[in-house]
C-alpha cells in the first residue's frame, strides 16, 4: 500500500510540471496580474487559459492546437497569454473566469477586464484560429 501511495504521489508531481513546462516553452505567463499588466502596456487582449495538469483534453489542446505554428504566431503577435492551473492557482485570478470544465480559454479586454469571448474544451486548430480572429475584431471594435 505504501508503495502505491508513493508511486501515485510521484506521478502527480510529474504532472504538476506540465503547465509550468508548457508556459516556459510557449512564453506564456503563469501569473494573471503580471499578464494583465503586460496586456495593458502592449494594448493587446489577454488570453487566459485555465487547465489542470491531469486533464487529457488540456494536453491534446496544447499539443494539437496551441503548438500549431499559425496559432503560435497569431497568439505571439496579437495576444498576451497566461496559463493558470484551475486547482493550484485558486484565488490568483478572478472568480468570473472559473470554469467547471477544462481547458477553458477566456479572452479579456485588459483595459476594463470585460470578456471578449471564451471557449471550453478541446478546439481544433482552424476553429481556434477563427476564434482568435473574431476576438481581435471585437477588441478593435470596442476600442483599445
Amino acid at each position: 500500500m505504501r508503495k502505491i501511495i508513493l508511486l501515485l504521489a510521484l506521478s502527480l508531481s510529474l504532472y504538476a510540471l506540465e503547465i509550468d513546462n508548457f508556459a516556459s516553452k510557449m512564453g506564456y505567463y503563469r501569473d494573471y496580474n503580471t499578464a494583465l499588466n503586460e496586456a495593458k502596456k502592449q494594448h493587446k487582449p489577454l488570453m487566459l487559459l485555465v487547465g489542470t495538469d491531469y486533464c487529457p483534453w488540456c494536453r491534446k489542446f496544447e499539443r494539437k492546437t496551441l503548438h500549431y505554428p499559425k496559432v503560435v504566431a497569431e497568439i505571439k503577435q496579437n495576444f498576451v497569454a497566461v496559463i493558470i492551473d484551475k486547482n493550484k492557482d485558486k484565488g490568483s485570478y478572478p472568480n468570473s473566469y472559473k470554469s467547471p470544465m477544462t481547458p477553458a480559454v477566456f479572452f479579456i479586454n485588459p483595459q476594463n477586464s470585460n470578456m471578449l469571448g471564451n471557449s471550453v474544451g478541446y478546439i481544433r486548430k482552424n476553429d481556434y484560429l477563427e476564434k482568435l480572429e473574431s476576438v481581435l475584431f471585437l477588441y478593435s471594435q470596442k476600442g483599445k
